[in-house]
């Protein structure tokens, strides 16, 4: 089976609607009758409660494995 996979980076100021459009596009996604083999998985992460960028990483893998 052939798989594909993909990730996003958002990023802007602060109050211009990012989470509440990433929300929305995946919710979309999921409801999509067309989408019956997507699988969507979304993380939200406050990069501002982050001490360095580079804590992002594990920060993601925590998540992501939190999750199985």
């Amino acid at each position: 089976m052939y798989r594909l996979t993909a990730s996003a980076d958002i990023s802007g100021v602060p109050g211009i609607g990012k989470t509440a459009l990433v929300r929305k596009v995946v919710d979309e996604l999921v409801q999509d009758p067309r989408q019956r083999t997507l699988t969507v998985s979304s993380y939200y992460i406050n990069a501002l409660e982050l001490k360095k960028p580079e804590d992002l990483y594990g920060c993601m893998l925590v998540r992501m494995f939190k999750e199985r």
